[in-house]
């Protein structure tokens, strides 16, 4: 392990870049290498993961031309605010996902059209 002196630019950094974290010990200023940690999927996270994925096969694949063009009129009849009051336009595969995960996590049927 090779030691490292840094100058006098390097005394002024605390904080993490990247994978490197600088501090300042009573040795002086270090950095060293942080961890990557790895998570271990639950099985709600891959059940998510799964709908989701489900989801965009539809989009790509299950749709029709004119069902997509339906909900793209919806896109541009529909916007939503946030809590600050403004404007959220949202895209059509946005909402088609807005409007079929809940579905899907319900048990519902995935509904291809935009609601009325």
């Amino acid at each position: 392990m090779a030691k490292y002196s840094p100058g006098p630019g390097a005394c002024l950094i605390s904080g993490s870049v990247g994978r490197t974290t600088f501090t300042h010990t009573r040795f002086g200023s270090i950095f060293k290498a942080k961890m990557i940690r790895y998570r271990i999927p639950s099985a709600e996270f891959l059940r998510q993961q799964s709908l989701l994925s489900y989801i965009a096969y539809a989009w790509a694949k299950l749709l029709t031309p004119e069902q997509r063009m339906a909900w793209v009129s919806y896109c541009a009849t529909h916007v939503q605010r946030d809590r600050c009051g403004n404007v959220l336009v949202y895209a059509p595969y946005t909402w088609f996902v807005k409007h079929n995960l809940p579905r899907l996590r319900a048990g519902l049927p995935l509904d291809l059209l935009p609601p009325t």
